[in-house]
């Protein structure tokens, strides 16, 4: 049950989503939200019995890539091959990997240097928020 939970969340956060309104800016610190998100980024969900690690790059050319493992037997999903751009403090994604074209829209929360805080509703209106750590420029 709890593989399938983290199924979910993890397809509704890859996968999924409708726009979500428009906010404030909430970035600190210098730099614009497209400069502050080029890099790679990192998050865990569950615990140390069940987790997914996931990793996501942005390139500055508007490609992304987004890698997903879980801690059981490493497995290693496929790898999410995209595109982005951001529209005031929206990130819209294109998925490229899967026969179909996967749009999805990512509203920021927060984003600095070192961490990134979005959130997204997916198909049934469930709000999802996700928090990941800068790993690298």
């Amino acid at each position: 049950m709890r593989l399938f939970t983290l199924s979910v969340v993890a397809a509704a956060l890859t996968f999924g989503g409708i726009s979500c309104a428009d906010q404030k800016d909430g970035s600190e610190g210098s730099g614009s939200y497209e400069e502050l998100l080029i890099g790679s980024w990192h998050r865990t969900i569950g615990d140390d019995s069940l987790k997914l690690d996931q990793y996501w790059h942005f390139n500055d050319d508007k490609t992304e890539q987004l890698i997903t493992i879980s801690s059981i037997e490493d497995d290693i999903q496929p790898t999410v091959y995209g595109t982005w751009g951001i529209n005031g403090n929206v990130i819209r994604t294109v998925t490229l990997s899967n026969k179909e074209k996967n749009e999805t829209e990512w509203k920021i929360l927060k984003l600095d240097r070192d961490s990134l805080k979005i959130e997204i509703y997916d198909a049934s209106h469930n709000r999802f928020e996700s928090s990941f750590k800068r790993i690298n420029k």
